[in-house]
């Protein structure tokens, strides 16, 4: 079973965006809906993404007197 998720968001609520190609990967839908369940009280959240390398997602909590960063394996397909 493929699970698959796209996310569109409007620039008006984007803090940054940098960009520089185009990139593709695969994760586990139910590993990084927690991680970004884990981050939904962060006012800003940092996502980094590359073509089948880690996604580092971070965040502050407490009032920013923590720091958490996830990061989490992309799924490869064996051929």
């Amino acid at each position: 079973m493929d699970d698959s998720v796209s996310l569109k968001l409007p620039k008006n609520v984007l803090a940054d965006l940098k960009c520089k190609e185009k990139v593709k990967s695969m994760f586990s839908l139910d590993y990084f809906s927690k991680m970004v369940k884990a981050s939904s009280t962060s006012e800003n959240v940092s996502i980094n993404l590359g073509t089948d390398y880690p996604v580092r997602l971070e965040f502050d909590i407490a009032e920013g007197k923590g720091h958490v960063v996830y990061l989490l394996a992309p799924r490869i397909e064996s051929e």
